[in-house]
């Protein structure tokens, strides 16, 4: 009975061996995928923190090159905003100098010059004006106006063209704003759980470990007859082991699958993160060229417009002068041609005034010159017969006489009266 009972404690023990031997060879490989797998996590999330740091450095650093960028763009399109409504001030006062002009060339041209001056009749004021020098200034007018327009659009369009730049900048900083540190801290977590697991599957494949070991033990005592004490009481804990066997390989698979599953999540994150370094760096590599080269650019050509535009101020300025000179000369034509036609009626009025006093002035002198030659005639009458011819030869001579000569050196145009009175109307003395 005895020897029964040997034979069915050795099978079992035999049984349970190999059980032993195959559960530590399947656990084996699993706890050193699974120490593989916690070592390519722990070293993920390294890496994974340290690209953090570098993509969080590197995106603070480009939104302040943004912002700057952003500051510089509404600098400019502030700048271009007085220089614009300087530019319209000035072409709405050359407009506005343009239309004076008009006026008075159109006061000139509905003035007709008297035909007393001896032109044809018909004949206006304009048709003292250098219609040439006019026609020019106006075709430099249009021109510098066209050609400011031109270089206000050209800077509009560069302005424009650089805050698209900025925009589509901004807007792929954006796509890449996406990465969180919410992401980092799970894959943490994931660390966590995966290091967790492996701790268990380290203790697990230890109890494995130990029941081989008692197994083998157990295996030894049955062939050393001397060894047989205490055997029944490591056959009693074997065989209590052996139950939990099959569950603690499967607990060691689960783990396992459950580090598989935390890793490919930290795998995950640290693939992101790699790809979004990348494109950060790919991006921040982009934006510094951009503010090399191509910022650069923008500004040279806007300093330059900038140049040009106030060129074209000063150029209208110049054109304002010297249209409202012109304008200051033709007022001053139409006014000083009425006050000329005035002119020539105070001066036929002084004439006359001048040839009536002379009139006046001859007449009493042939008077005086009469009654002097009277006077002297009755002196001889009565006092000539007693004196002697040789006394005095003046005695019988005449009285000197007297001339006054009224001279015109020029013939005063005869100006019609309605002219003067036109003249009455319009000048301004």
């Amino acid at each position: 009975m005895e020897q029964n009972d040997d034979g069915e404690s050795g099978d079992r023990l035999e049984g349970w061996f190999r059980e032993a031997q195959q559960s530590l060879g399947l656990a084996g490989p699993i706890c050193t995928e699974a120490n593989a797998l916690v070592s390519t996590s722990r070293r993920q999330i390294e890496q994974a923190t340290v690209l953090w740091a570098q993509v969080t450095f590197l995106r603070e650093a480009i939104n302040e090159q943004l912002e700057m960028m952003r500051t510089v763009q509404l600098s400019l399109e502030e700048s271009q905003e007085r220089g614009n409504e300087e530019l319209e001030k000035s072409i709405e006062d050359l407009r506005g100098m343009e239309e004076s002009l008009e006026a008075s060339l159109k006061n000139l041209q509905r003035t007709e010059v008297d035909k007393a001056f001896g032109h044809e009749t018909g004949k206006s004021l304009r048709s003292f004006v250098f219609e040439d020098g006019i026609g020019k200034l106006k075709k430099t007018v249009a021109t510098v106006v066209e050609n400011s327009k031109s270089t206000q659009l050209d800077v509009s369009k560069d302005i424009k063209g650089l805050g698209q730049d900025i925009k589509a900048l901004s807007e792929n900083m954006v796509s890449m704003q996406d990465l969180k540190g919410e992401d980092l801290e799970t894959a943490r977590k994931g660390a966590d759980v995966i290091a967790t697991n492996a701790h268990a599957m380290a203790t697990l494949l230890e109890s494995l470990a130990r029941h081989y070991d008692q197994c083998l033990t157990a295996v030894e005592m049955k062939k050393s007859p001397e060894s047989a004490e205490g055997l029944d009481e490591l056959l009693k804990v074997l065989e209590n082991d052996s139950q939990q066997v099959e569950d603690v390989v499967n607990e060691l698979y689960e783990r396992r699958k459950a580090i598989e599953t935390s890793e490919r999540s930290v795998s995950d994150v640290y693939e992101n993160m790699q790809q979004k370094h990348g494109e950060i760096v790919q991006f921040f590599d982009k934006l510094s060229e951009f503010t090399k080269v191509e910022l650069p650019k923008h500004l040279a050509t806007l300093e330059a417009y900038s140049q040009k535009q106030k060129g074209h101020v000063e150029e209208i300025f110049r054109l304002v002068r010297e249209l409202s000179s012109l304008v200051e000369y033709y007022d001053m034509f139409f006014n000083s041609y009425h006050a000329l036609v005035l002119e020539i009626g105070r001066r036929s009025r002084a004439e006359r005034k001048l040839e009536s006093i002379v009139n006046d002035m001859s007449n009493t002198l042939s008077r005086l010159h009469q009654e002097e030659l009277d006077a002297r005639k009755a002196f001889i009458d009565d006092r000539g017969d007693y004196l002697p011819s040789d006394l005095w030869t003046g005695l019988t001579e005449y009285p000197p006489q007297p001339k006054i000569e009224f001279s015109k050196a020029t013939k005063l145009p005869p100006v019609s009266e309605d002219s003067v009175q036109k003249a009455r109307n319009e000048v301004k003395l």
